[in-house]
């Protein structure tokens, strides 16, 4: 498995969304989800509308 050389930060608060992890792993790079002021439904939502986006692996950060 080669790993990627470019990984997106999970910015809190709103600067990372779905749209930008899907971005970065469709680009070659791994795209984290922030967690830490989501709730769990809103969580779900937005890993939800991240596999919609892109079928490449992408973390989340809790």
């Amino acid at each position: 498995m080669k790993l990627p050389v470019v990984i997106a930060a999970p910015m809190a608060g709103g600067a990372t969304t779905p749209e930008l992890v899907a971005a970065v792993n469709e680009g070659g790079g791994l795209g984290l989800l922030p967690a830490g002021y989501l709730s769990a439904a809103a969580l779900a939502a937005a890993i939800g509308a991240t596999g919609k986006l892109t079928d490449r692996p992408f973390g989340v950060n809790l």
